[in-house]
């Protein structure tokens, strides 16, 4: 009976690690996304405003990236929206069209 369950056991184990492989792979896959997409980012954001040193930006999420071309265009980051961007969220974020100076 002991031996069954000792079996039982190992096989449930063997499952469970070949999960947590898949699982990694997973991660991994999706970790490299993350890091195209904020190389591709990056790119963007230089093409767009050619004055920024390149050097100044890099980062491996798009957050990252975004943070640091904030500061080397000059900003602190906060609050502000980077060309052709839209502001992340939070109460302030403008929607809509902005109204015309009358």
């Amino acid at each position: 009976m002991e031996e069954e369950r000792m079996k039982e056991l190992e096989d449930r184990l063997s499952q469970l690690q070949a999960q947590v492989e898949g699982k990694e792979g997973d991660v991994k896959a999706l970790q490299e996304k993350v890091s195209l997409a904020a190389q591709k980012y990056r790119a963007l954001l230089l093409q767009g405003v050619p004055e920024v040193p390149e050097e100044l930006v890099s980062g491996g999420t798009v957050e990252e990236v975004e943070k640091s071309f904030l500061a080397a265009r000059g900003g602190g980051g906060e609050g502000e929206t980077p060309p052709g961007g839209q502001a992340q969220g939070g109460e302030g974020a403008r929607r809509g069209p902005r109204p015309h100076p009358a």
